[in-house]
């Protein structure tokens, strides 16, 4: 049988920049495959012939309850078109498509099978995790983004991967140099990415806003892009700027003048930013730009731990000063320095992950690797 693989995700595959890596492999490997996606929010209609979609409109801030259904018309045609096209090869881009892969019986028992764990999703419910378990030993390889997963998933030999974007790495990493500005400079602090967390970014905005210190930007669209537009709109702000949907392609010049970077998200909302690393964090490093973080997170103990920039929660004030004293006494020869050690590293580790994938896409059963 000819070998075809299906990339499954289940939302918009616009938010799952990683699938590139795979696209990249299954091309050199001259392999047929297929993207099946969620089309829940109608951000495009232009896709490659090969990008399959579940054309269903579902509201991202809809109650979990109310999506039950939603997810449910989802689930059935994920089903029918794996039995349709009899993929060799299954890769669930997230947790909740490789569950909903598992419970529809997606999965059989020879399939290669490959699962990807990117967030902290529903692992505090212990029949969730039960499941969980019982996916993962369907599971050829198990990758994970985050090392601080290991808190909470099973023991097992997991792949660890990262969320940053190689070529700009390969790229920009050794030859960008962070350059200070001088005390009278307004400092642009930049945001790219998937605009949500309304609260925590209003907080900030208000630590910010009308100063002729600070430019705030924000690049992406989100559930809360529109709210967050209104709200400065309404109060009269005028050092924030929206730009919306962009592509990668873009993200170089909008890091260009940036001089912090927007890197943090609402501990609140539980343990989804608890574990989590995000591709901002990576692309601090590729950059060499210095990043806010929110405090009390693995990632944010990164920023601390490696003095790559500062960790803030709202009610804490002193927004303003301790950008400026972070930004102002840091030594640009270490600063450059560790972002291209930590950078390295990950990059081994990213070599490493390639590496499994294209052992999983020669394999011809799960039981040859």
């Amino acid at each position: 049988m000819k070998k075809k693989a299906a990339l499954i995700f289940i939302g918009n595959i616009e938010f799952c920049p990683y699938r590139k890596e795979y696209e990249s492999i299954l091309g050199e490997m001259g392999m047929d495959y297929h993207i099946l996606f969620w089309k829940r929010q109608d951000l495009s209609t232009d896709y490659p012939s090969n990008y399959l979609c579940f054309d269903f409109p579902s509201d991202l801030k809809k109650k979990k309850m109310f999506k039950f259904y939603d997810f449910f018309r989802y689930a059935c045609w994920l089903k029918t078109m794996v039995k349709s096209h009899s993929y060799t090869h299954l890769v669930f881009l997230d947790t909740m498509s490789g569950m909903l892969g598992y419970l529809t019986g997606c999965i059989s028992p020879d399939s290669c099978a490959l699962l990807e764990i990117r967030d902290y999703t529903y692992e505090k419910i212990p029949w969730f995790r039960l499941l969980e378990h019982a996916l993962m030993k369907k599971m050829t390889y198990v990758c994970i983004s985050s090392k601080a997963f290991l808190r909470f998933l099973p023991p097992y030999d997991y792949c660890i991967t990262h969320n940053f974007n190689t070529l700009e790495y390969l790229e920009f990493c050794e030859s960008k140099k962070f350059i200070r500005k001088s005390a009278k400079e307004p400092l642009n602090i930049v945001y790219t990415g998937a605009l949500k967390y309304f609260n925590y970014q209003r907080a900030i905005i208000e630590e910010l806003k009308n100063d002729g210190t600070f430019n705030l930007y924000y690049h992406g669209i989100g559930p809360d892009y529109e709210k967050i537009k209104k709200y400065c709109f309404d109060n009269g702000i005028k050092n924030v700027t929206f730009t919306g949907l962009y592509n990668d392609h873009q993200k170089p010049d909008f890091y260009k003048d940036a001089d912090f970077l927007l890197n943090c998200y609402d501990v609140s909302l539980g343990s989804e930013i608890t574990y989590a690393i995000s591709n901002k964090y990576y692309d601090g490093l590729i950059y060499h730009i210095p990043q806010l973080s929110e405090s009390k997170t693995y990632k944010g103990s990164l920023v601390e731990k490696n003095k790559l920039g500062i960790t803030w929660q709202p009610g804490e004030g002193n927004l303003k000063e301790k950008i400026i004293r972070f930004y102002h006494a840091i030594d640009e020869a270490d600063f450059d320095k560790i972002c291209m050690e930590r950078m390295r590293t990950y990059y081994d580790e990213y070599r490493a992950y390639r590496d499994k994938i294209r052992m999983f896409f020669r394999a011809v059963g799960k039981t040859t690797i």
